[in-house]
């Protein structure tokens, strides 16, 4: 996000001027993202700075920011606790403190949050529990669509899918609709557009492939081996794994052998570092960029040596050409026509089969009370605006 940044100058205590090197159209989406760029104190980066490393090491646990809270503790894998700053600019939150508890185990988060250990938990609930919430009056739960979509990856770079005639086979394999309807019960539609949603006019680029798994069921007996490995992101909840289950089984009649195992976020983020051979067959997990701009996507999903989120390291030199023409184009127009010539590179690749925009849903009692959700990232909200009731 900073990279095309000249310089930047503070002329009065309330105004920041960035200067750019080059026009770039995503640059004001950058700012809205919801981990957007900061403006970091100069005197703390200079007073915690070791070896030139511009205090990195000392933010990875501490702030010097703002906002409504500081950050009291952190315990990698255990808790954040966030203290109210009493030097706050804004309205004083309710809580004097927050703790942020992280906890793998959905079903332990359900059982915290029953018990009343936990007040709120933001997300990955399965289908059935949330609707379940939604009927007790003791609890509320809030279903939430943001921008990012779910979608089934294929590995090309090694294993089953290296050749593109199964990953191409893939895109009509599946009846999306019927993994979407059973996985979320309602609460989303299957995926119309080959781009996450409001990120591309969806009469553009739309993904409406009528189901045919014979192209699939022609290839695989063909195949050098029929196993595939199937992971889901632990990060989207039970829904995923539902998901991956219910790909397993409408694939099974093609003769491919199937297995289904979780991926933590952790590992899902270091599959970039990793050889071709050592990532699954297939999976399970998100596709969204950081605002609602496609080059938020494009940069971090598909530019050549991009990590983490690259994750199986696509690279096409021409990709990377366009993504940078299209920043500069002074019309959203003239934009969208060079992300159309992008698609058109990207699609006959199959990369990806795109399943559903992703519904979000977080589960809190009933005394919990103004929550203030991010309209991109809806599991990403404003703790100094709850309070109890």
């Amino acid at each position: 996000m900073v990279a095309g940044i000249a310089r930047s100058e503070a002329p009065d205590p309330t105004t920041l001027v960035v200067t750019l090197k080059e026009p770039n159209n995503a640059f004001l989406h950058y700012a809205a993202c919801p981990w957007q760029m900061f403006a970091v104190s100069p005197t703390a980066v200079e007073s915690n700075a070791v070896g030139g490393d511009l205090a990195q090491e000392w933010l990875k646990t501490n702030d010097a920011g703002t906002g409504p809270y500081v950050m009291k503790e952190f315990v990698p894998g255990s808790h954040y606790t966030l203290e109210r700053f009493d030097g706050y600019w804004g309205e004083e939150p309710y809580f004097q403190s927050v703790r942020i508890e992280i906890v793998p185990e959905i079903a332990t988060q359900k059982l915290q949050l029953d018990q009343g250990a936990f007040d709120l938990v933001a997300k990955g609930f399965a289908i059935p529990d949330v609707l379940t919430y939604k009927q007790d009056s003791q609890f509320k739960a809030i279903t939430t669509t943001g921008a990012s979509m779910m979608a089934l990856y294929m590995n090309f770079g090694a294993g089953v899918f290296t050749d593109k005639a199964p990953r191409q086979a893939m895109m009509t394999a599946l009846d999306r609709s019927a993994i979407v309807d059973t996985a979320f019960q309602g609460l989303t539609e299957v995926q119309s557009n080959f781009w996450p949603e409001n990120m591309f006019p969806p009469r553009l680029a739309p993904f409406d492939s009528p189901v045919d798994i014979g192209p699939l069921e022609a290839i695989v007996p063909t195949l050098p081996s029929k196993k595939i490995d199937l992971a889901w992101v632990t990060s989207n909840g039970a829904p995923a794994q539902q998901v991956a289950e219910l790909i397993q089984t409408q694939l099974a009649p093609t003769g491919l052998e199937i297995t289904v195992r979780a991926m933590p976020t952790a590992e899902w983020f270091d599959m970039a570092n990793q050889p071709a051979q050592r990532r699954p067959d297939l999976l399970v997990a998100t596709m969204g960029g950081d605002a609602l701009h496609l080059d938020t996507a494009m940069r971090i999903f598909l530019r050549t040596g991009a990590k983490p989120l690259n994750a199986f390291q696509y690279g096409n030199l021409e990709v990377d050409r366009l993504m940078d023409l299209a920043i500069t184009k002074p019309t959203v127009d003239e934009t969208n026509e060079v992300y159309l010539r992008i698609t058109e590179l990207v699609r006959d690749e199959a990369l990806w089969v795109p399943l559903c925009r992703i519904p979000q849903n977080m589960v809190m009692h009933a005394y919990i009370d103004g929550v203030e959700q991010d309209s991109y990232i809806p599991y990403v909200f404003a703790p100094h605006k709850i309070s109890r009731v």
